[in-house]
Formats: structure tokens, C-alpha cells, sequence
């Protein structure tokens, strides 16, 4: 074999060494395309599409738990505690299996015990809303009511308590917040009601990824080869997305009924607590998808929500600029959720904080 020959073998063989190692890499540094499942006491992982299916077919359920439980109470299952792992966890606060855990206390609220009775001198502020609220993705700690907890007791001269109302009111919009406020909530007897209103409030079918993402494949039985034809895929539907940018508020326009009904709940809501001298307070909670575009996809919600605000006289903090001028995947809990990690429920609890400094309303009645 000439000397010509065996450098082309070589440069074969160093090409296929190459071609394998980068497979291997790739093969190990994917990330997990099932994203969160949730870890069972027996160790069986719990996909996230059967907990998504069980979530969208529980809402009676949830109305009707806790009934052994004198007013006031929530209505997650008391005393639960479920962990919530995620294959691809990357930050500090997930545990040793890459879990976060939800623990639901004697009241049924994803929060830490708390007496019903006020403190004398107690600030006392009750945050209603859902998986935003609630803090899915990241531990109880990092979640926006109990930053903001922290950050008002620092300011306040009494005891401060910031109750985790997220998913505990039986319902998943503010259409039936005020239910559960009559039946329950003023009993608590909250100095300040802040509902957080996430933009798929408005319309069950505003995503929360603005922007369509090309799935893994293999070709020719190569992940390697696969992730370089998703790439080319990604970039020609990121083309035809900037090409023809969404308006999800047509969404709602085009189905009104979600919307409308939100609008009664909190128009009712807003009724109720002005009767007991209690201010409502709206935080209106981006997506953290193309937050920096131009143009943004979703602000017609934005405007939508305001716009209501201001008509019904409600108090409203719109977060629409917290996010600007970070990376949004740096933000996210998980590659494949795009809730807010610990860094943006803090930007969250920041922004709602100085907005009640601001109005006034950081002091108890």
C-alpha cells in the first residue's frame, strides 16, 4: 500500500473516530425531550403529558377537597407532598435527583403553615392566581408570593405574611376567584389582594413558547445527523415565524367567552373586597418567550388587560418590562418549561414590591 493510501485510511478512520465521539457526546449532552415528571414515593417516574391530562380533568375535584376542613382553607389537597423532577434541571435550587418539591400544608395551600387568626400589627397579603403563583418549577422558597414576603417584612415594622392562594381556589382563572373569596378568602382577612393574571387566562390557547421548535430525530439512525437537520428546520420555521409574527389577542377575539368570563370574576371580586376596604391589586405576568421583539406577540393581551383594568377601576401592575434585555432561556425553569425559574419570580416579586411602596398599599389596615 503506497504512502497515499494509508494517509487517506487514516483520515478515514480519525474522520469516523470523530463522527463517533461527537454521536456519543451528543447522544449524552441532548437534553431529555420528556422534560418535568413527577418522582412517586416508589420511585416511578410519572410522565408530564398523563399529569398534564390528570390537571385539565380535575378541577372538580379540587373544588371539593378539603370539606372536612372548617373555613378557611384552600383547595389543594392537605398535608400532600409530591416531588416534581426535572431530567434536564440545571439550576442550584432543584435537589439532589433534580427534583423540586410541592408541599402542601394543613390548610391546603402551597405555603408554610400559618395561623388564621392576624397577628396584631400584621401585614397580611393573600396572591391568588395559578401556576405562576403557585410557583411551578421552583421550591417554595423562590416562589414570587414568599420573595415578596421576605422583601415586605424587611420594610415592615410587624409581622408580614404573604398566603400562596396559587391553584387554591378551585379554579384556574379568576373566573370563580370571587367564589372561593365569599366562602373563604375574607375569612382570612387580608390587608391586599394581588391576582396574578397569566395571558392564557384571556384564552386557553395562547402558548406559552411564542415561536414553533423543530423536534429531535435521528437520521440514518444518527442523533448527530438529527440534531444538524433540526437545526436547519429551526431556522427555516424561526423565518417563516418573523416572517408572519402571531397576535394571540386575535385568539381571544375570535373566543371571547374565557376572556369575558375572567373580566366577571374579577369585576365581582373587585366588588366584594371594596365592600370590606380591601385593595385588589392585578399583576400582569408575561410569557418569557420573545419578550425583547419587535414585534412582541403578545402584547395585545398586555393591552387587553390594562385596558380592562383601567375601565373597572382596578389597580394594575403590568410586568411586561421585567424580563428586558435578559436571555429567556436563562430564565426558564426547564429547556422544556417555560415558567419562571427562581431569577424571574424574584424580578416578579421586585417589581410587584416597589409598585406597592409606590401606591401606598404595603401597610396594614
Amino acid at each position: 500500500m503506497n504512502r497515499a493510501a494509508k494517509r487517506l485510511l487514516l483520515s478515514l478512520a480519525a474522520g469516523a473516530a470523530a463522527f463517533a465521539f461527537a454521536e456519543l457526546a451528543v447522544r449524552r449532552l441532548r437534553p431529555e425531550p420528556l422534560g418535568m415528571v413527577i418522582l412517586a414515593p416508589n420511585g416511578e417516574r410519572v410522565p408530564g403529558g398523563e399529569i398534564a391530562h390528570f390537571l385539565a380533568h380535575m378541577a372538580d375535584f379540587e373544588r371539593n377537597v378539603n370539606q372536612d376542613i372548617a373555613p378557611p382553607h384552600g383547595h389543594l389537597l392537605a398535608h400532600a407532598h409530591v416531588r416534581f423532577q426535572y431530567p434536564n434541571a440545571r439550576w442550584p435550587y432543584f435537589d439532589e435527583n433534580r427534583c423540586v418539591r410541592l408541599d402542601i400544608n394543613s390548610l391546603g395551600f402551597r405555603d408554610d403553615e400559618f395561623v388564621v387568626d392576624k397577628q396584631p400589627g400584621e401585614l397580611r397579603v393573600l396572591a391568588l392566581g395559578d401556576s405562576f403563583t403557585q410557583g411551578q418549577g421552583v421550591q417554595l422558597a423562590d416562589s414570587w408570593p414568599q420573595v415578596l414576603e421576605r422583601e415586605l417584612a424587611r420594610l415592615h415594622a410587624g409581622p408580614v405574611q404573604v398566603i400562596n392562594g396559587g391553584f387554591a381556589t378551585g379554579h384556574h382563572s379568576p373566573d370563580g376567584y370571587d367564589a372561593w373569596m365569599a366562602s373563604d378568602g375574607l375569612l382570612l382577612h387580608p390587608d391586599l389582594v394581588i391576582v396574578g393574571l397569566c395571558l392564557n387566562d384571556l384564552c386557553n390557547d395562547v402558548p406559552m413558547l411564542s415561536y414553533p421548535v423543530a423536534h429531535p430525530r435521528q437520521v440514518l439512525g444518527s442523533v448527530l445527523l438529527g440534531e444538524i437537520a433540526r437545526m436547519f428546520e429551526q431556522r427555516r420555521l424561526m423565518a417563516a415565524h418573523r416572517a408572519h409574527p402571531p397576535d394571540y389577542a386575535q385568539l381571544v377575539r375570535d373566543q371571547p367567552q374565557q376572556w369575558q368570563g375572567v373580566q366577571r370574576g374579577l369585576r365581582e371580586l373587585q366588588a366584594m373586597l371594596q365592600r370590606e376596604h380591601v385593595p385588589l391589586v392585578v399583576a400582569i405576568f408575561p410569557m418569557l418567550s420573545e419578550y425583547d421583539a419587535d414585534p412582541y406577540p403578545y402584547e395585545g393581551l398586555h393591552t387587553l388587560a390594562r385596558e380592562f383594568c383601567k375601565t373597572a377601576g382596578i389597580r394594575c401592575v403590568d410586568l411586561r418590562q421585567v424580563f428586558h434585555g435578559r436571555v429567556e432561556e436563562d430564565l426558564w425553569v426547564d429547556l422544556t418549561d417555560q415558567h419562571p425559574n427562581d431569577v424571574g419570580h424574584r424580578l416578579m416579586a421586585f417589581a410587584i414590591r416597589d409598585y406597592l411602596l409606590a401606591e401606598g398599599l404595603a401597610q396594614p389596615r
